[in-house]
């Protein structure tokens, strides 16, 4: 859980690269939202500051190269008429990255276990589909706000798969990031209907 709280840095990240990179609009009250949304990170980060190790840093640098894909594929969108090429070449790239790395590392899986690669793939084709489709409705940084609500399957899956239970910071941090998230897409919201 502690990984995967990380990725609430994407609205912030996606708000401030849509603003920088194509001068995309933020609501002035969504950006106090956000920046509390990155205190209730740093919340969670208290909990783990003594065993900050390098896959932290690696975490960041993947959230602020999503948020770019992110703010890049909202700005080809506008242009491209068929939302698959946005997936299909991406998708291809990193299956055949993962077939280097499976050769490369001599890994081999259970026969069982190709039915779950499968249903994983086909899960993770239909959730960029609807991510790309989305992306033309909706701003960045509130679709990728209302993926912070992931946090709490996450802990599900986590207490429930690997007996990973997070400490009372990380939920305290996670109340403090959900409940911005929520005034984020409230003040969208009411900004379009005032539009």
């Amino acid at each position: 859980a502690d990984a995967f709280v990380i990725a609430s840095l994407l609205p912030v990240a996606s708000a401030f690269l849509g603003f920088f990179l194509f001068n995309e609009r933020v609501s002035i009250l969504a950006l106090p939202a956000m920046l509390i949304g990155s205190i209730g990170v740093a919340i969670m980060f208290l909990d783990v500051m003594h065993e900050m190790r390098i896959g932290y840093v690696y975490l960041i640098l993947g959230v602020l190269s999503a948020s770019t894909s992110l703010v890049i594929a909202r700005y080809i969108g506008k242009f491209a008429s068929n939302p698959m090429a946005l997936i299909f070449w991406p998708s291809l790239l990193m299956a055949l990255g993962a077939a280097v790395y499976i050769w490369d590392q001599n890994l081999s899986f259970a026969t069982q276990s190709f039915e779950f690669l499968y249903l994983n793939a086909c899960l993770l084709l239909y959730g960029l589909w609807l991510t790309i489709y989305l992306i033309n409705f909706i701003s960045v940084h509130l679709m990728t706000a209302i993926f912070n609500l992931q946090f709490v399957w996450f802990v599900i899956i986590g207490y429930m798969a690997f007996s990973d239970v997070p400490s009372c910071v990380v939920w305290i941090g996670a109340i403090v990031l959900i409940g911005a998230t929520t005034a984020v897409a409230l003040c969208e919201y009411c900004e379009s209907k005032e539009r």
